[in-house]
Formats: C-alpha cells, sequence, structure tokens
C-alpha cells in the first residue's frame, strides 16, 4: 500500500501544479492592463494583433483565425496522446515494467508543465511565428536565436519523420491483418507518401481548414481517450491486474526484471507525449489575441496531457493481455480494440486519424520555423521560402520544402537502418529530444540570465507566473538539459554524431549567412511605423494580383 501512496501523491502532485499554476496566471492576466476585445470586431482584433505585430519590426502576411481550441490543438495534436501512446506504450511498458505508469508519467508530467509554463510566458511577451528562433533572438540577440532557430528546425523535421515512418508502419501492419495482403516495402513507402502528401496539400487551402483541423485533431484525441477508457471499464475492468501493479518495476509477462536505466529509457519513451507543446507559439501571427491564447493553449496542452494520460495509461496497463489477438504489433491497438468487438475498425480508423492530425501539426509548425528563419535572411535561397501564397496566404513553399525533406531522411534513415542496424525509433527520438530539448533551454536560459532585457518584454505579456517564474525557469533549464543527455546515453549516441553533423552545418551557415542574417534583424528593429506600413501594401497589392 505504501507504493500506491506515493505514486497517488504524485499524480496529485500533478493535477494541483497544473491547477495552482493555471490560477496564478489567470490571475496575473486580468490584473494586467491587456484588453481581450471580445466584444469588438473582427477587423479590431485584427488590427490590435497588427499593431502588436509592428512593434517587433514584421508585417502582417499570415492570415490570423486561430482562436483558442485551435492554438490549443496545434500543440495537443504534436504532443499526440493518442498516437505517442500507440508508437511507444509497449515499448515502455516493456523496458520499465508498469512502474513507468505508476512513477514515471507523473514525474514527467511534473517537470513538462514547468518547461511549458515558462515558454508560455516567453511567447506570451513573443508573440510571433519564429517561436525559439524569435524567443531566443529577442533575449539574446542574433546568435542564440540563430542557432536556436535551426536546431529547432533539426528537431522538428526529424519529429515529423518518426511521427510519419512509425504511423506507417504502424497502419501496413493492421490493415494488412484487416484486408489480408502482405505488408513489404511497398506497402509501407505507400502508406508513408500518402502521410506526407495528404499533409501537404492540406495546408494549401487557408487558415479555416488550419483552425478546422487543429480543432477537430484536439476533440478527435480526447474522445478516442475517454472512450477507450470507458471501453475498457464497462468490458474489461476490473482489468487483469490489481491497482498497485502499476508500481512495480519488473516485468511479471515477460519475465524480465526491472533496474533503474530501463525504468528511466522507459519513462523517457513516454516523454515523447510532452515533446511539442511550443507548437502553438508558432502560430502566433495567425492566432487571434496571441498574447493571451498562444500561452494558454501551450500550458493546457500539456496539462490536459498529463492528467488525461495518466488515467488512459493507467487503465490500459491494468488491462494488459484483455486483447491479445488484435491488431498488428502494437500493445496499445490490441488494448484500444479489444473491448469494441464489430466497432473496432471504427476505433482504428479514429486512430490513424489522429496519427495523421499528428503530422498534419508538426508539419505546420516546421514550416512556420523556417518561414520565420528566411524572412529575417537565416537561410539558403531566403526569398524563396519566405514567400507566403496569394490564395491560401500560407507559406506553401516552406512548406513542400520541409515534406521533401523530410521525405528523403526517411530513406536515408532506412539506409542508415539497414546499414548499421539502427533501432529507428530509439534513434529518431533521441535526435528529436536532443535538438529540441536544447533549443527550448537556449530562451529559457537566456530569459533567467538576462534579466534587463526580459524585464522590457516582460512589461507587455499578460500571461505571467510572477514571483514563481524564475524558480520553474531553473527548474525546467536543468530537466531539459539532463534529458537530452540521458536520451543520447539510453536511446543511440548515434545521435549526438547526427547532431554535431548538423551544428557544424548550422556554424558553416553561419559564416556565410551570418551578415545578412544580421542586417535583416537590425533593418526589422529600426522599421518605424510607416515603413511597415508601406511593406503591407505592397504584400497586399502583390496578393490581389495588382
Amino acid at each position: 500500500m505504501g507504493f500506491v501512496l506515493v505514486g497517488a501523491l504524485l499524480f496529485a502532485a500533478v493535477c494541483a501544479t497544473a491547477i495552482a499554476l493555471a490560477v496564478l496566471a489567470e490571475r496575473r492576466v486580468r490584473a494586467s492592463r491587456h484588453l481581450t476585445l471580445g466584444d469588438q470586431t473582427e477587423y479590431v482584433r485584427w488590427m490590435r494583433d497588427k499593431h502588436d505585430l509592428n512593434r517587433f519590426g514584421l508585417a502582417q502576411q499570415l492570415r490570423r483565425g486561430l482562436g483558442g481550441l485551435s492554438s490549443f490543438g496545434a500543440s495537443f495534436n504534436v504532443m499526440s496522446l493518442i498516437g505517442s501512446s500507440a508508437v511507444l506504450f509497449g515499448p515502455a511498458l516493456m523496458l520499465g515494467g508498469p512502474a513507468v505508469i505508476g512513477y514515471g508519467w507523473p514525474i514527467v508530467a511534473l517537470f513538462s508543465l514547468a518547461v511549458c509554463a515558462s515558454q508560455a510566458e516567453i511567447a506570451s511577451a513573443v508573440p510571433t511565428a519564429g517561436g525559439c528562433y524569435h524567443w531566443a533572438a529577442a533575449l539574446g540577440g542574433r546568435r542564440w536565436g540563430w542557432y536556436a532557430g535551426w536546431l529547432h528546425l533539426s528537431g522538428y523535421g526529424a519529429l515529423l519523420v518518426l511521427v510519419n515512418v512509425t504511423a506507417a508502419g504502424l497502419l501496413d501492419a493492421y490493415a494488412s491483418q484487416r484486408f489480408g495482403y502482405t505488408p513489404g516495402a511497398l506497402t509501407f513507402w505507400s502508406w508513408t507518401l500518402a502521410l506526407f502528401g495528404t499533409q501537404a496539400a492540406a495546408h494549401h487551402a487557408g487558415i479555416r481548414l488550419l483552425a478546422a483541423v487543429h480543432a477537430a485533431g484536439a476533440w478527435l484525441q480526447a474522445l478516442l481517450a475517454v472512450a477507450i477508457i470507458a471501453g475498457l471499464v464497462w468490458i474489461v475492468w476490473p482489468g487483469t491486474y490489481p491497482a498497485d501493479w502499476l508500481y512495480r518495476f519488473d516485468n511479471p509477462v515477460l519475465g524480465t526484471e526491472g533496474d533503474l536505466w530501463a525504468f528511466a529509457a522507459g519513462t523517457l519513451l513516454l516523454m515523447r507525449a510532452f515533446i511539442g507543446g511550443d507548437a502553438a507559439g508558432h502560430a502566433g501571427e495567425e492566432t487571434v489575441d496571441p498574447r493571451i491564447r498562444v500561452p494558454w493553449g501551450m500550458f493546457l496542452s500539456a496539462a490536459y496531457v498529463a492528467v488525461i494520460g495518466f488515467v488512459l495509461l493507467a487503465f490500459m496497463a491494468l488491462s494488459w493481455g484483455a486483447g491479445a489477438d488484435a491488431a498488428g504489433g502494437s500493445l496499445f491497438l490490441q488494448l484500444a480494440l479489444a473491448p469494441w468487438k464489430a466497432a473496432g475498425p471504427v476505433v482504428a480508423a479514429g486512430i490513424a486519424l489522429a496519427l495523421w492530425f499528428s503530422g498534419f501539426a508538426v508539419l505546420g509548425t516546421a514550416s512556420r520555423s523556417l518561414f520565420a528563419l528566411a524572412r529575417d535572411q537565416a537561410a539558403p535561397r531566403s526569398f524563396l521560402w519566405a514567400q507566403v501564397s496569394a490564395k491560401s496566404h500560407m507559406p506553401v513553399r516552406a512548406i513542400w520544402l520541409i515534406t521533401a525533406a523530410g521525405l528523403a531522411c526517411a530513406v536515408l534513415l532506412d539506409t542508415a537502418v539497414w546499414l548499421q542496424r539502427l533501432s529507428p525509433v530509439s534513434f529518431t527520438l533521441a535526435f528529436v529530444m536532443l535538438c529540441l530539448h536544447i533549443a527550448y533551454a537556449i530562451p529559457i536560459g537566456l530569459k533567467l540570465t538576462r534579466r534587463n532585457r526580459w524585464s522590457q518584454l516582460e512589461a507587455d505579456a499578460p500571461w505571467q507566473l510572477g514571483g514563481w517564474g524564475k524558480p520553474l525557469g531553473w527548474i525546467a533549464f536543468v530537466w531539459l538539459l539532463l534529458t537530452a543527455a540521458a536520451a543520447v546515453y539510453l536511446f543511440s549516441v548515434w545521435a549526438a554524431a547526427a547532431a554535431a553533423i548538423i551544428l557544424l552545418v548550422v556554424i558553416i551557415m553561419d559564416f556565410r549567412y551570418g551578415k545578412r542574417h544580421k542586417e535583416g534583424l537590425e533593418n526589422a528593429s529600426r522599421r518605424t511605423r510607416d515603413e511597415i506600413i508601406r511593406m503591407e501594401r505592397t504584400y497586399h497589392r502583390r496578393m490581389s494580383g495588382k
């Protein structure tokens, strides 16, 4: 009973922390001078947001249309509770035993809440499409922004590969069982191409579809989680094991004994569900009232994943063995489909759609990251990738470049796996965590050390944590660096080699394009309101074809 009590207290701490931080942030929002303008027309709100963006020397090029739910969905879909669980729930449980749910998940959730809360503060102060890149540049200058931006883009590009390749493998395995064909390279790459292609094509429709997809993805994942929990409770419960089984480090089903390193590795696998909380920040120039809605979307996505995810995975872990005959090699799918019998294909289709939504959101975030870098002359052939479609007001060329690069990396990964016998999921996840966690740590560290600059930006940020911001920032900063190192050590040292190659390329590009990038940032900082208005008029004339 003592182990159960400790685990219950950990989960209670997660819930209490999420509520306390939300209440604190809401009080600070109400105490700020920020006006939501909810009773005003859309045009008035658009003009206020545009003026806010102009203060950073940036013209309004992307179309604003994301509300609170869509902003939340941008982060929630990248984090992808359903998709992450479908791929990594089984391996995590087999590595570290049930304790990765009982102890590991609440521990990861607590630290991830600190990370997302720290990022949300910065996003409220710097509501642009650049995310980590603009946060670091605003706090620490051009060079910090350069490295944070390229590490972030590299991490999200690898995350797109991870999401779509693992989704293609899962879909191929399930469909082959369902429809009786033999899976192979042809069917796998057909699924992969279909995922990449449809996600990129969907971005062409414009901001209304983007908002609808983000919102629909959030609803779908939440409803699927509730449906799976309800199905297990109604049909399978009380399950295969008692509640105290969640707090065992060994794995009695497989006959293996858990140890500290196996527990750490399993817990880090589950941490995938908390990667991507910053995605709403990259839609800052497409969100209405971004200083409020973007930070709430970032923080609440982490809070919802923390709470709903624990309940979902706990029920599934306690029901192990209930669906041994279902669906293609994924323990999550076996358990998710077990209660539904004839409705199983509908649930499977929902899980497949959730995986697609996740890749769609990752692609959108990566493309905005590239767009922001290119707009500031921080990329080769910047004038191409900074262009916005006249029809959809989307950075279409950046979207297709990320798609093509993702497919090429998927092929390279497949080749590397064949040559070196690497584990593709372990290698890619380690690379993602290494790049993204360092990219996240840079602006958080700058916020803590560049207090004068942060105090200037903080004055315009309604979403704040007050005196709790600094200790939470240090907790988040240390956690990000430790988990980045742990991912390389536990999963793949090759990820560090790949990141070193990326860093070398970025350093070389800095020598080649650094001067132009510096001029681009300086020009933006010196732009007057009249100059920005002229830029926007020229842009809109080009958009209208006049």
